[in-house]
């Protein structure tokens, strides 16, 4: 049943927005590491500039990475309930 839906929270989960959101989330996190890896490859002439690309391109790599999981549980779950 790819397209079965659930009650969470309120709102209605399918398990086919969940597999989206699981693809979209590999997507974002492979083109965060390329980006993280471009910029480290040609360097910043500027100390502030390079923590700051740092800083941003990890934590936005980090929130990627949290909803992937998040979203892998929530299939998850939904999968688990299915069969009970």
């Amino acid at each position: 049943m790819a397209g079965k839906t659930m009650k969470q929270g309120g709102a209605a989960v399918s398990s086919l927005q969940l597999q989206l959101e699981i693809e979209n989330g590999r997507k974002t996190i492979n083109r965060l590491a390329a980006i993280i890896r471009m910029v480290g490859d040609t360097g910043v002439s500027d100390a502030d500039t390079a923590a700051e690309l740092d800083a941003h391109l990890g934590a936005a790599y980090a929130a990627a990475s949290r909803w992937l999981l998040e979203s892998r549980i929530e299939a998850r779950r939904l999968s688990a309930r299915r069969f009970v």
